[in-house]
């Protein structure tokens, strides 16, 4: 137990599936180029529906949803219940980042209010692929020595 995970080769976005629930539509067009250059496999969420069946049957590696999509009242967003609502294992899994404009990117107290990963205001879209990579490290590093140390146990 002593030698607990540490991640030193760089992380990559590469192949690795996200999904926008963005309100409205037109953030899809603006975040679409950065995200595939960073080479993530984008999928765009049609309705709250849509949105819910996809994490819950195919779920990405990372959602990016506004607090204006699907809903008028935007800290009551059904997706953030289901989100909260995921079992620990697929939680685990999933990075999510919610936009607003009434936030301080990166404000951890408001992503731990929110049950997300990540707060950020649309002005800081240019760095999000910055920001989404910091945050998936954070993420590892925070559950990765649980992980380790689960499958000691079963050892």
């Amino acid at each position: 137990m002593n030698n607990l995970w540490v991640h030193s080769e760089p992380l990559t976005l590469e192949g690795q599936e996200i999904l926008l629930a963005l309100e409205p539509s037109a953030l899809n067009e603006l975040l679409m180029p950065d995200l595939k250059r960073a080479g993530l496999q984008v999928r765009i969420a049609a309705s709250l529906d849509d949105a819910a069946r996809q994490i819950t049957f195919s779920p990405p590696a990372f959602l990016i949803l506004s607090e204006g999509f699907g809903t008028r009242q935007p800290h009551l967003n059904p997706l953030l219940t289901l989100v909260a609502k995921l079992p620990a294992a697929a939680r685990r899994n999933l990075i999510v980042v919610w936009v607003s404009p009434s936030v301080k990117t990166r404000d951890y107290l408001t992503a731990f209010a929110l049950s997300v990963n990540l707060v950020i205001q649309p002005d800081y879209f240019p760095d999000l692929i910055r920001l989404l990579t910091e945050t998936w490290q954070e993420v590892l590093d925070l559950f990765e020595g649980y992980v380790q140390m689960r499958q000691q146990e079963q050892l």
